[in-house]
């Protein structure tokens, strides 16, 4: 499926090539080109984030990654999370010192 076409089911508005040109600040005729190729991940960021719609989801379902990618690197953050020791972990105090 084309950018343009899941942005419109997507945001529940259409979107047209002057409607990606106004958001992006760029010429119609470029955000066709854009559209016609593939968008950048800051383009479709910047779409996303204008018609409020979650970045990595657009990522996943145009095909910019895989969803195991995803799933993958949380379950890495999280086991490696949950096998560091407090002392090691930059996100976990080790001592708190009032004054």
């Amino acid at each position: 499926m084309d950018a343009k076409h899941w942005l419109s089911l997507n945001s529940g508005q259409l979107i047209t090539n002057q409607f990606v040109a106004d958001v992006l600040k760029i010429t119609r005729k470029t955000a066709s080109r854009r559209l016609k190729t593939q968008l950048s991940c800051a383009d479709l960021f910047l779409l996303c984030e204008h018609l409020n719609i979650n970045k990595i989801y657009a990522l996943v379902e145009l095909g910019y990654i895989d969803s195991s990618e995803i799933t993958g690197y949380i379950s890495s953050r999280y086991l490696s999370h949950q096998t560091t020791s407090s002392a090691d972990s930059p996100l976990i105090p080790t001592s708190t010192t009032y004054k």
